[in-house]
């Protein structure tokens, strides 16, 4: 029930397909509902320019040219603009204060430099979200005293081994060598120790019972593993999570706009329309 007209701002936590997949959908079926504003990504930078956020903004602009295109005349155009906010990959750093929310990011260790953490602070409450990264100092520095942390948690290798037919090498490989296990959560979540710790990023198809036993080795504080459209509600009294129930086929909400653009002229219509089109 989020308003088309706010989704205006989107922090990225890295550049991975399964991390970005969805932002032309954002960009341009929202557009073409409703959103004038344009929307502002933040993400890492990179040691090569190539690789950063700036990039894939300018380059995913790009790629939805024909999309924008297609809608002059008939829908405001300026909803598909799109303004990149490069971050630091390599320190902490406050990145957005508005509204009395103030949101800083913090280096994460996943595949390359530019993969980045988010802490968001409003009300004297916190919450701090890890995207993928292996154990790191910066995330446990950002979620300590936290009241929420979502951290990335990976199945361990030997259940990643048996679910998916691998071998434990390769298993530890594609583990270890990116993300977190349980084992290391339970550690994690017993250096920070927030109000509640929420584990996403987590293939819950083998089942999470051995999850959180290997946690609970560690840390006996309370967890969550977390779905898609699970929902917190952080309050000084309490953290309290819930599944979301929603109307899937929902038609859009609208809310105010910053802005009243006018309509591009509408372009003419190919000359070879007129042999084809079928007058029916």
């Amino acid at each position: 029930m989020l308003p088309v007209e706010a989704t205006t701002k989107v922090f990225l936590s890295h550049l991975h397909a399964d991390h970005i997949g969805d932002i032309p959908g954002l960009i341009g079926s929202l557009a073409k509902v409703g959103r004038v504003d344009p929307v502002e990504i933040w993400g890492g930078g990179s040691e090569d320019p190539a690789l950063g956020l700036a990039a894939f903004v300018e380059h995913m602009g790009q790629a939805m040219a024909w999309d924008t295109a297609s809608v002059r005349g008939v829908r405001p155009t300026t909803g598909f603009a799109m303004a990149g906010h490069e971050i630091p990959y390599d320190r902490p750093e406050t990145i957005y204060e508005r509204n009395g929310v103030t949101i800083s990011c913090f280096p994460a260790i996943h595949g390359l430099s530019g993969a980045v953490g988010y802490t968001i602070g409003y009300a004297g409450l916190k919450v701090v979200f890890s995207g993928d990264t292996r154990p790191c100092k910066h995330v446990v520095e950002a979620a300590t005293g936290a009241d929420l942390l979502i951290h990335e948690c990976f199945q361990s290798p030997a259940v990643v081994a048996r679910a998916e037919g691998l071998p434990l090498e390769t298993a530890q490989r594609i583990t270890r060598l990116a993300h977190t296990v349980p084992e290391q959560m339970g550690k994690i979540l017993d250096l920070a120790r927030p109000r509640m710790g929420a584990l996403w990023h987590l293939d819950v198809t083998p089942g999470v019972d051995a999850v959180f036993e290997e946690i609970s080795a560690s840390y006996s504080g309370p967890v969550t593993v977390t779905q898609d459209l699970t929902v917190f509600n952080v309050t000084p009294g309490a953290v309290t999570a819930r599944q979301a129930k929603v109307n899937d086929a929902a038609p859009p909400v609208h809310g105010p706009s910053q802005t009243s653009p006018a309509l591009d002229p509408q372009p003419a219509p190919p000359p070879w329309w007129t042999g084809a089109l079928l007058d029916l």
